[in-house]
């Protein structure tokens, strides 16, 4: 494979396009044939698979201004505080915060609560949630 002058932007788009002839390809012949390809990109008659890339592919790359600027915004930068207002803003946090409450009061409260006092001294179970690590009442276990 030789290299080539070419802009990312470019490479990226004939990637895709080796891609799909790789995916499509049934026989071994058909593999080869696909591996030793270099597909041409013209960007004003783009191939189906790339047709969406047009903008992408015929907008040149901004220049970057002075360096990277840290975003003080972005959920990463933010304090601990800030980020937890964040994330409980998304709709897509409740859910989890609620199956986990759920799931905390049927595995940590209701299992306990309904197992008989008999069924609680040789339950496993329960003394590892009562801190004995396992160490079931009246036994040698």
């Amino acid at each position: 494979m030789q290299l080539a002058a070419e802009g990312p932007r470019v490479t990226i788009a004939k990637n895709i396009l080796t891609y799909e002839a790789l995916s499509k390809a049934t026989t071994e012949a058909e593999l080869d044939a696909a591996m030793k390809a270099s597909p041409a990109i013209d960007v004003n008659n783009l191939a189906p698979g790339i047709s969406h890339m047009k903008e992408y592919l015929s907008t040149a790359p901004a220049a970057a201004e002075g360096g990277f600027k840290r975003d003080a915004n972005a959920w990463q930068n933010l304090g601990f505080a800030g980020m937890v207002a964040e994330e409980a803003g998304r709709d897509y946090t409740w859910p989890f915060l609620a199956g986990g409450v759920a799931v905390f009061f049927m595995l940590g409260m209701g299992i306990p609560g309904a197992l008989p006092a008999e069924g609680k001294k040789g339950s496993k179970y329960i003394s590892m949630i009562e801190g004995r690590h396992g160490k079931i009442e009246g036994g040698s276990h």
